[in-house]
């Protein structure tokens, strides 16, 4: 199932094979780009969505870049529970993309598979996923999917209609000031 279509200022599409070089860059793998490829397609034999965040028509340095622009991160739906992964690359974080990325991505997928469930789960200490996750108006469980814990999101269309989060923002707007609050 290929996959694209725009945020403000992104757009967030079904990664190409020739691409998994970028893939890489991004996961920093080591070995070689055959491994990346071999990596990517493993995922995509399995039947994984995985989508590149690009920032449109922009070209930074430090990141891999595609015909459309600079490759700021990826999202992974793994089946078997729709498990969602992401990552963004070093260079990038803290500025909003993923949180914008995010979004969209889960109104694209909940919009059209109503019924079905998403699942978030990441280390009990890895607080800006925590935070994100939170300023997108979901609120986590304490888990024990990592050794010393784990804090986790399951959320459906209903839970996600319903989740409040900060105003949209333009591509040159850093999101601030996420508030925190660890899960019970």
């Amino acid at each position: 199932m290929a996959v694209a279509f725009n945020t403000n200022c992104l757009l967030v599409r079904s990664i190409r094979a020739e691409e998994s070089q970028a893939y890489g860059r991004i996961n920093n793998f080591r070995g070689s780009p055959q491994g990346w490829y071999q990596e990517w397609a493993e995922w995509e034999r399995n039947g994984a969505l995985q989508l590149f965040i690009i920032l449109r028509g922009r070209y930074e340095y430090g990141g891999p870049t595609v015909a459309e622009g600079t490759v700021v991160g990826f999202i992974k739906i793994i089946p078997n529970g729709n498990q969602v992964s992401f990552r963004t690359h070093p260079n990038f974080r803290g500025r909003g993309y993923m949180k914008e990325a995010l979004r969209y991505t889960f109104e694209y997928f909940l919009e059209r598979w109503r019924g079905r469930d998403l699942f978030v789960e990441t280390r009990r200490d890895n607080l800006g996923v925590i935070r994100m996750m939170e300023s997108l108006g979901l609120r986590g469980q304490a888990g024990n999917g990592f050794p010393g814990g784990s804090v986790f999101w399951r959320f459906g269309w209903a839970t996600w209609r319903y989740a409040r989060w900060s105003p949209r923002r333009n591509c040159s707007t850093p999101v601030w000031g996420l508030q925190f609050r660890m899960p019970q």
